[in-house]
């Protein structure tokens, strides 16, 4: 939580000041290798809850890394993870933060291929962005949705290391 923090801000900030991007980039990375090690625990822990799992625990790491695979399955593991931690009456709903998760990873570089134009035009306007703000802002947005699913699922069932409670438990009502 402490690398998503510093991500997020530092990300935010460096619109102002350009030198804290660093900060972002750093925390970037180790935040990278700390989520892909929680993502993978996280696929582990959800074996069991009685969500079937489309990808093993092995692609929660090797997705990543699968050209144009890495476009569905990170999505699809996050959102049968989700899943698998809601109460078993919630698991057929649409899992809204996974997807808004994924949508700020698959518009990253579309901000930043637009504001590399330049200007964009929706409509009747024109809007001039610059490539660090547009890309700085998706990078702070997403560093935050990130922390938010985080804490969802880590503090869900299966967050709990020793029992999960009653009501979670596989075929329970």
């Amino acid at each position: 939580m402490i690398l998503l923090t510093v991500e997020a801000a530092s990300w935010f900030c460096a619109i102002a000041l350009p030198v804290l991007a660093a900060i972002g980039e750093i925390a970037f990375f180790a935040r990278m290798i700390v989520f892909v090690i929680w993502l993978y625990r996280a696929r582990v822990n959800a074996e069991g809850c009685g969500w079937p799992q489309r990808w093993s625990p092995r692609w929660a790491v090797g997705a990543w890394f699968a050209p144009v695979l890495n476009l569905w399955y990170p999505f699809q593991i996050m959102a049968d993870i989700w899943r698998a931690g809601l109460p078993p009456r919630a698991r057929e709903n649409r899992a809204v933060l996974p997807g808004i998760w994924w949508g700020c990873w698959l518009a990253l570089p579309l901000v930043v291929g637009a504001s590399h134009a330049g200007a964009v035009r929706i409509g009747p306007l024109t809007l001039y962005a610059d490539v660090w703000t547009g890309g700085k802002i998706a990078l702070g947005f997403a560093a935050v949705i990130t922390g938010l699913l985080v804490m969802k699922v880590s503090r869900g069932p299966l967050g709990w290391k020793s029992q999960r409670p009653p009501e979670y438990q596989p075929g329970a009502l």
